[in-house]
C-alpha cells in the first residue's frame, strides 16, 4: 500500500469516527470501512488480503 493511499484511508477513517460521534474503540472498524470504500471507489475488487493495520 502506498503512502498516498494510506493517507486517504486515514483521513476517511477519521471522517467516519467523527460521523459516529467521536466514540472511541472502533478505530479498526473505521479503518477497514475506509479502506473498503476507497478500494471500491478506485474500481478495485476486494480481495481476501488482510487490510494493513498501523
Amino acid at each position: 500500500m502506498t503512502i498516498g493511499i494510506e493517507d486517504d484511508i486515514r483521513k476517511r477513517a477519521f471522517d467516519l469516527y467523527v460521523k459516529r460521534g467521536e466514540t472511541h474503540g472502533k478505530d479498526q472498524d473505521d479503518w477497514f470501512e475506509a479502506e473498503k470504500e476507497l478500494r471500491n471507489r478506485n474500481g478495485k475488487k476486494e480481495s481476501n488480503r488482510r487490510p494493513v493495520v498501523r
